[in-house]
Parts: C-alpha cells; sequence; structure tokens
C-alpha cells in the first residue's frame, strides 16, 4: 500500500515538472514570434520610408522643371520672331535661337549677358544706330508694347511687316487725323491690311 502511494506521488511529480517543461517551451515560442514580428514591421516601415522618400524626391524634381518664357527678337538678326526659352537664357543666347546677328549688327550697344524675362522684346540695333533709336524709351512703350501715337517711323519698323513705307504712312495718317483711339484704327491707314495687323496687333497699343 504504501508503495503504491509513492508511486503516485511520483507519477504526480513527474506530470508537473513535464507541465512546467511544456509552458515555458510554448512561451519561448511565443516570444520568438512576437520578436520576428517586431522585426517584420520595422522593416516594413523602413521601405515604406524609404518609398514615400523617393516618391517626394521625384515630385521635387517635377516641381523645379525650368520654366518656359517667351521672348520677341527683332531688329537686326537673321529671324526675327517670338521665341520660347528656358527660363534664365541670356541675351545672346536668344539672338543665336533667332539665327544670329546680321553683319551690320552693332552688338556692343547691349549687354549679351543680360538675362531675358517673360514678354521681353529685344531690338538688336545696326551700327550708326544709337541707343535712344534702337531700343524704346519709356513715353514710346507700354509693358514692353509700341505705342502707335507716340512712336517714331524708326520704331514702328522695328514691328514685323513694317518697313520704311508703311511706317512713314502711319505717321503721316496720324498727323492728319490726330491720335488712333484703338489698336484696329490702324487699319484705316493706307497699306495696313489685315494680315500685317494681324502680325503686330498683340505687339502694340494706343496708351
Amino acid at each position: 500500500m504504501r508503495k503504491l502511494k509513492n508511486l503516485k506521488m511520483m507519477l504526480t511529480v513527474a506530470f508537473v515538472i513535464a507541465a512546467g517543461v511544456l509552458f515555458f517551451y510554448d512561451g519561448r515560442k511565443a516570444s520568438d514570434v512576437q520578436w520576428e514580428t517586431a522585426e517584420e514591421t520595422e522593416s516594413e516601415n523602413e521601405s515604406s520610408s524609404m518609398v514615400s522618400g523617393e516618391d517626394t524626391k521625384e515630385t521635387e524634381s517635377v516641381s523645379t522643371e525650368p520654366e518656359t518664357i517667351y521672348v520677341y527678337i527683332c531688329g537686326h538678326v537673321e529671324k526675327p520672331d517670338v521665341y520660347a526659352l528656358a527660363a534664365g537664357t541670356r541675351l545672346y543666347e536668344a539672338i543665336k535661337a533667332a539665327g544670329g546677328a546680321l553683319e551690320d549688327a552693332d552688338l556692343q550697344q547691349l549687354n549679351l549677358a543680360d538675362p531675358l524675362a517673360d514678354g521681353q522684346r529685344i531690338y538688336v540695333p545696326a551700327e550708326g544706330e544709337t541707343v535712344l533709336s534702337a531700343q524704346y524709351t519709356e513715353d514710346k512703350t507700354s509693358n514692353g508694347l509700341v505705342n502707335i501715337n507716340t512712336a517714331t517711323a524708326e520704331q514702328l519698323q522695328t514691328l514685323p511687316g513694317i518697313g520704311q513705307a508703311k511706317a512713314n504712312a502711319i505717321v503721316a495718317y496720324r498727323e492728319a487725323n490726330g491720335n488712333f483711339s484703338s489698336i484696329e484704327d490702324l487699319r484705316n491707314v493706307p497699306g495696313i491690311k489685315e494680315g500685317v495687323f494681324g502680325q503686330i496687333q498683340s505687339l502694340i497699343c494706343v496708351n
């Protein structure tokens, strides 16, 4: 009888020990799983942060793309016209875009290193022209537009399609009839047809 009690006690102790070992093992396994999960989460967060950083850089890259400006190059150049150029373009680059200066151009009157602005009008003078005749003075223009009520015949000739004869006709009409009340009145001048007016209407004013 005593042996049976001892056997039951030994079995009970063995069961308790086995249960403790199993509980300890399961606890460590759960801890390892939690640790691995934490590491995976941290790794995913780092990857997401890197992707987000790359997206931000791409957005910044797109927002810093060069701005386009439009500049009218006229006077003694090969191809007078309005040119679309990158912001920060210098005057010498704009003249090059217009085919270069003609042989009679006087580039010494210009600062070829000047940066250009959107809507700017650049007139390249010829040798013998003074700065005042080559560049519009403040009372002859308004916001870069040619004032057809005050511009001289020489200044009018810098407009596309306006040669000496048409420029003289504009001045003569103005002297005979008074100032133009609108730019459309310019079409009343002999020799100024719709085609010519269409070329210059965005470049003139009557202020």
